[in-house]
This record gives C-alpha cells, sequence and structure tokens, in this order.
C-alpha cells in the first residue's frame, strides 16, 4: 500500500506521451567537441513540453485513487501539461500561478478548459494556497 506508482493497468492520458525521438546535433556535437551528442526532442509531446511525462504519471495515479479533481502550483509549463493531459482524460484541473507566469501559459491552460488561478506573489505562495484549497475541498479528489 505504501507504493505510490500507478499500477500497470492504471488509466493513462489518451494521448501519447514519451517515446520522443533522439536527434542526432551533429554540427552542435563537432563545434564542442562531442561526436556523440543527441538532443531529446519532447516538443513532439501532447502540450509540447517535457512536463507531459510527470503529468502522465501523476494523472495516471489521479486516475487510480478515483481523484476528481487534479491541481498544482506552476509557474507555467507544469500547469499547461497538467491542464492538457486532465481535459484529455475529462478529469477538472486547477493550476495555480503566480500572477508574473508567462500569459501564454496561462491562455494554454485555460484553452484546456482548466481553473486557473493567478495568485499575488511568488510561486511558493501558489503553492501554498494550492495545498489550502486541496484541504479545504477535502484533498483534490
Amino acid at each position: 500500500m505504501g507504493n505510490s506508482s500507478p499500477s500497470l493497468d492504471a488509466p493513462r492520458p489518451p494521448l501519447h506521451v514519451g517515446a520522443t525521438p533522439l536527434l542526432h546535433a551533429q554540427r552542435l556535437g563537432q563545434m564542442r567537441g562531442l561526436p556523440y551528442l543527441y538532443i531529446k526532442n519532447d516538443t513532439v509531446n501532447p502540450t509540447g513540453s517535457l512536463k507531459d511525462r510527470a503529468s502522465a504519471m501523476a494523472l495516471a495515479r489521479a486516475a487510480e485513487i478515483g481523484a476528481k479533481r487534479v491541481a498544482v502550483a506552476s509557474t507555467g509549463n507544469a500547469g499547461s501539461s497538467l491542464a492538457g493531459l486532465a481535459a484529455a482524460m475529462g478529469i477538472p484541473a486547477a493550476i495555480f500561478v503566480p500572477a508574473s507566469a508567462p500569459r501564454a501559459k496561462l491562455v494554454q491552460s485555460l484553452i484546456y478548459g482548466a481553473q486557473v488561478f493567478a495568485v499575488q506573489g511568488n510561486c511558493d505562495d501558489a503553492f501554498e494556497l494550492c495545498l489550502e484549497m486541496c484541504d479545504h475541498f477535502g484533498s483534490c479528489n
């Protein structure tokens, strides 16, 4: 029971996440003396972010335990990733961001249907408010 990793048969986002291509960066590698330099292209993940890997795991676990809602505090990328993958699974998402977060990331989360809370303060303040809201509403499940 102490294992918090999702089981192999846990529901997963229906979008393909991971197994992104490695690109041989020959010219850059030559310039840096690294002939075997490869770059991982995570822009082909559903929201264009490497954060989709962690979001997919978190959502698989949330679905496994029957969570009715998910929440995250983010400066942008993790929030938009969670919002996108949660939308694909039909799980409502609440995203807490500092008001100074990049506008494009806020809009991306909103487009995915997430509730976005712009917090006056920094990411730590957004995180604290996220925790308080989850506690107040009986966790985020």
